[in-house]
């Protein structure tokens, strides 16, 4: 343990002193304001890094402070809100930014206005609580704006690579319906870069992704961030989202949550473990979807045989839920899965034609951990394996899930924590994990 307390430490050294940490999502912010969407959203919980993103967006802009406006600063919220029209105006057709918006909702009735002049400014915002920012969205903004996730730290962006092709990448853009059978992605074979990013991949599964656990002083102590990061979302985010009427159950109840992670959830049995009806574990349950800190992932149906309906619950930040669960394990396979899946889904938020995410599971057992399915048809099963040796018996339920989903030439992953790429069947292979994410 002290031997890879150490490795952490220089590991968070190193990345803080000679690498930038870049996002995966920036293009995809340009392209909508190269577009003339007129107004680009960045949407995710707090202390993901949205103030900073802002800044790599337009760095000319930032350093100027010309077109950043923060809804922190009580004065300037003021002023925008007793005259928005004008103040807004002074910047003629320039790109205006917003950040914490959801502290002035009253402003998209003129962030509307001023969209729809075709020689009005654009507008990129930021927002933290999701439920605050998407009704007035709904209402005033529907068509004209484009909503973008940002979430804590990918792997590949934790490593410094997040403007650089992972080999999910590579591998979603090569493989097509056609049968040929080779690995298509390219790998890069660098014994150091490996070292790093296996040794970024194991803290990665075990804190999580929030920015601020990179930096070194945080980097020693990770969980006591964790812990005043969830005190500060239970009485400040929760408070502003939804007011619970009781903090305490609400607390226990997210425990619960965290505990079931990477597995489905069967939310009858939560009723009965916490001793509240359907409805108040489903109120619960979307205040975690809406601020970030729980996903779900839906299953994949079938005519052919019977499926498990129940969605898979996934938790928004592995350290979090870690801590919310009590559970250090680095070896525990259900965080490894959850980890894996939350690294998918980070993926698909940067992409501009993202595919689909779900799961594959039948009332006799088979299942696949994933499957992305993408709107040109390809589709990707991914299983995820915590044996750091592959085995060729893996490949048996990529085959009948190829069956099952009508695809003989579905392309087949299992990402495991080996150093090798193993072909285990035609068109099925076992990745390791940090080949696959960085």
């Amino acid at each position: 343990m002290m031997i890879r307390n150490l490795l952490y430490k220089s590991y968070f050294l190193y990345y803080k002193y000679t690498v930038i940490l870049t996002r995966t999502i920036l293009p995809l912010v340009r392209d909508g304001l190269r577009r003339r969407r007129r107004v680009v959203a960045i949407i995710g919980p707090r202390q993901v890094g949205k103030t900073t993103l802002l800044r790599l967006v337009d760095p000319s802009r930032s350093r100027s402070g010309s077109s950043i406006l923060c809804m922190d600063d009580p004065d300037l919220r003021l002023r925008l809100l007793a005259n928005p029209v004008g103040e807004l105006k002074k910047f003629g057709r320039k790109l205006i930014i917003l950040d914490e918006l959801q502290k002035a909702p009253a402003l998209f009735d003129t962030i509307k206005l001023l969209a729809d002049e075709p020689e009005g400014p654009s507008f990129l915002v930021t927002g933290s609580a999701q439920l605050q920012l998407l009704p007035k969205v709904r209402e005033s903004l529907a068509g004209r704006i484009r909503l973008i996730d940002l979430w804590p730290f990918s792997l590949r962006e934790q490593v410094g690579r997040g403007d650089v092709e992972c080999g999910l990448d590579r591998l979603w853009k090569s493989i097509s319906k056609e049968a040929y059978d080779a690995f298509p992605a390219e790998v890069q074979r660098d014994i150091n870069l490996e070292r790093r990013w296996r040794t970024a991949a194991l803290d990665a599964q075990l804190v999580g992704g929030f920015p601020p656990l990179i930096e070194s002083a945080n980097a020693e102590k990770p969980w006591e961030w964790l812990a005043d990061y969830r005190r500060t979302y239970l009485e400040r985010d929760l408070a502003d989202i939804g007011r619970p009427s009781d903090l305490d159950q609400f607390a226990r109840a997210q425990r619960c949550f965290a505990a079931r992670s990477g597995g489905i959830l069967e939310m009858s049995s939560l009723s009965q473990d916490l001793g509240v009806s359907l409805p108040t574990i489903r109120r619960w349950l979307r205040f975690l979807e809406i601020s970030y800190q729980a996903l779900l992932v839906e299953p994949v149906g079938s005519a052919k045989v019977r499926m498990v309906a129940r969605p898979k619950l996934i938790w928004g930040d592995v350290g979090l839920g870690r801590l919310l669960a009590e559970n250090r394990n680095p070896d525990d396979g259900a965080w490894y899965e959850n980890w894996v899946l939350l690294e998918l889904e980070k993926w698909r938020s940067a992409q501009s034609d993202p595919p689909s995410l779900r799961y594959l599971r039948t009332s006799h057992g088979l299942e696949i951990d994933a499957v992305l399915h993408g709107s040109d048809n390809r589709i990707l099963l991914l299983e995820v394996k915590m044996a750091k040796v592959a085995r060729p018996t893996w490949a048996t339920p990529m085959m009948r899930a190829r069956e099952i989903l009508n695809d003989p030439n579905a392309f087949g992953v299992v990402c495991y924590r080996g150093r090798t790429i193993e072909k285990l069947a035609r068109r099925i292979w076992a990745v390791p994990d940090y080949l696959l994410l960085v």
